[in-house]
């Protein structure tokens, strides 16, 4: 990861060396299925980037992009559609703060409730009751599914506490989250079966704690700082946790913290980093930025703007001009973006450009604003489907595939009073 500068004494040579040596001997002794994550201590990287240069890949992302491509076709493998089950309604769409989809069953959380369906969209059970009793919750962040236990992480903000639910809707534990350092926890991530992070909440102000890694039953395992990589931060004017991003590559799960450069590879025994994020219109949200870019994503759910499979990278890019996805090919290094010549303009007056369009079965948007197991999900509401239902009609005859076959009889019966349409790719 790094390479030593020349000028580097033999005598720091000698310690480095022998720390190394001690913690591969650390590592090798560890024993049994937990797998703990390393870091270097922030003295550490300090001293690291005085004395040594890191090496990895530049991104030249925050740069002007003129290829354009808006079809779906050309960045997914494969494409399902969900009609979700109208009874019980769902929540206010903004009230929606994860998607869990599995092979047998899909989960849905909101502030309040999580709803169970299975794989077709048929409703089963609600699970967890809100309420201040010792079983109860008061406001839930977002969901994680284990499928191998069969087990449903999420948490209660508003009491700091874990609450692990089986498939059945049976509440299984309750965990209070004590940490070691002031930490209020905002969401959850499921890197494995026993390794757990948390994201830190607004609550700690600026504090330097990025997020903490803990076992399934939210014993401390690893805290996780910011400033994690050496970065100029001279053109930040304000530093958001809810922005810090961490996605699921397919092969491990990637980091990118707000106001950062750097995306890491959170692997089974360090945080690796990976690629160094340029360009000319590198904004980081300067209140003022112009033309500057910014990677964006809504608060409630920052695992929306970056998606990436063996194949591609997808960001939802934005600044006070426009907002649009730009995509990445890993195997010949271009990129392309959305673009669309009469696009709607928010109360801003910036042009609403992040959407790619189902080319394929439907001529329907696709924007999507969850991702679990490895898969990029929209919800598209029935109020679309109905205001648009012939111009979908006539897109499904124009264009014949079997998923538009089995669709049709959807469209054709979709009513104001359903949930929701769910539209599931996995990215090439």
């Amino acid at each position: 990861m790094v390479k030593e500068n020349s000028t580097t004494s033999f005598f720091y040579s000698f310690q480095l060396n022998m720390k190394n040596l001690l913690l591969f001997f650390l590592i090798a002794s560890c024993t049994g299925e937990k797998k703990y994550i390393r870091q270097e201590s922030q003295k550490d990287l300090e001293t690291n980037s005085l004395k040594s240069e890191v090496q990895f890949k530049d991104l030249n992302l925050f740069s002007d992009c003129k290829e354009y491509d808006n079809h779906l076709s050309s960045i997914i493998s494969s494409m399902e559609f969900v009609k979700v089950a109208y009874d019980p309604p769902l929540d206010d769409f903004w009230k929606i703060y994860s998607v869990e989809v599995g092979a047998e069953y899909i989960f849905i959380s909101t502030i309040y409730k999580i709803y169970m369906y299975d794989n077709r969209g048929n409703f089963i059970r609600s699970i967890g009751t809100r309420g201040q009793g010792p079983k109860e919750f008061i406001q839930l962040s977002n969901i994680q599914m284990d499928e191998q236990s069969r087990k449903l992480y999420t948490l209660d903000v508003r009491r700091e506490r874990m609450m692990v639910y089986d498939f059945e809707g049976n509440l299984l534990q309750v965990i209070p989250l004590k940490f070691s350092e002031r930490f209020h926890a905002s969401q959850l991530s499921l890197l494995d079966s026993t390794t757990i992070l948390f994201r830190r909440s607004n609550l700690d102000g600026l504090s330097n704690i990025s997020f903490i890694c803990s076992d399934s039953d939210g014993k401390e395992k690893k805290i996780f700082h910011h400033h994690i990589a050496p970065v100029n931060r001279n053109s930040t004017e304000f530093l958001s946790p809810d922005y810090s991003f961490l996605w699921d590559s397919r092969q491990y799960f990637n980091y990118l913290e707000y106001g950062n450069d750097t995306v890491f590879g959170i692997r089974n025994d360090s945080i690796i980093p990976e690629l160094k994020l340029t360009g000319d219109l590198k904004g980081f949200f300067k209140r003022h930025s112009g033309k500057k870019l910014n990677i964006l994503s809504y608060v409630t759910r920052p695992d929306a703007a970056i998606f990436e499979s063996d194949t591609m990278m997808v960001f939802k890019m934005s600044s006070e001009f426009e907002s649009y996805y730009k995509v990445y090919n890993k195997y010949n290094n271009k990129f392309h973006r959305t673009n669309y010549k009469n696009a709607e303009e928010d109360r801003f007056g910036a042009r609403q450009m992040a959407y790619f369009v189902d080319d394929m079965a439907t001529g329907l948007r696709f924007n999507p604003h969850f991702q679990s197991k490895g898969k990029a999900i929209a919800l598209i509401y029935a109020g679309e489907i109905c205001g648009k239902r012939e111009e979908i009609l006539d897109f499904i005859d124009k264009h014949p595939t079997e998923t538009g076959k089995n669709l049709r009889p959807v469209i054709e019966n979709f009513t104001e009073d359903d949930n929701c349409l769910m539209m599931i790719v996995k990215f090439k």
